[in-house]
């Protein structure tokens, strides 16, 4: 039987597995799955009678391949907070373009404030699961995204205050309306950050070994 450490191990491989929603590795994933299929029963009992199991070795890959999933697991999480940033800078902009009242703008104004702290939640645990080669790199984003994150709060609670003074009016004046192109611009610019920060987690990370894959799985 193996140890509780290599059983610890590999049940941290496999939540990584689920937990993960990458195209690449649902593509490495499949191919191990074909690969496998392949073997003829007989060339399978070959490959067993053969095999002379490792612990040491086993334990070794497999935390090889759970940091290279962690790394995989990072590359998802910034790419979805991307993509959620570049949509509250739609949702700003079809604001700062609308023709709606002020109560309307506050309200909308108020859900994306709600987003923006959620999101910035998702940046703040970013390092709890990166790889050990990834955590500076992680530490120095999440340094400069609370700045950035900071500064776009402050900007929206500002057009918050603002549409509140001129509820009852048509619309926000055009000031407001400046502000809100501004905000918009902010989060356009983290959102490019995100993006420049997962191209370099990218240049970094090891490609999937299929032979690696089917050791350890």
């Amino acid at each position: 039987a193996m140890s509780p450490e290599t059983m610890k191990a590999y049940d941290e491989l496999q939540k990584l597995i689920k937990e993960i929603n990458d195209p690449e590795l649902a593509k490495a994933l499949e191919e191990l799955r074909n690969s496998m299929e392949k073997m003829s029963p007989d060339q399978m009992r070959k490959a067993l009678e053969n095999y002379e199991f490792n612990e040491g070795q086993y334990q070794e890959r497999l935390n090889r391949t759970i940091q290279l999933f962690k790394q995989l697991k990072l590359n998802s999480d910034i790419e979805k907070m991307a993509t959620s940033m570049e949509e509250l800078a739609e949702q700003e902009k079809q604001i700062s373009e609308s023709e709606q009242s002020p109560e309307q703008d506050f309200e909308q104004q108020n859900a994306i404030r709600k987003d923006l702290k959620n999101l910035q939640n998702e940046v703040d645990s970013l390092n709890q699961n990166a790889p050990e080669k990834s955590q500076k790199q992680i530490q120095q984003l999440q340094q400069d995204s609370e700045q950035q994150m900071k500064q776009i709060q402050k900007e929206l609670q500002k057009n918050i205050e603002q549409l509140k003074k001129q509820q009852g009016s048509p619309q926000a004046n055009p000031a407001t309306k400046k502000q809100q192109r501004n905000i918009q611009q902010q989060m356009q610019k983290f959102a490019k950050q995100m993006r420049s920060a997962k191209q370099q987690q990218n240049q970094q990370r090891m490609q999937i070994n299929i032979a690696a894959l089917q050791y350890v799985m």
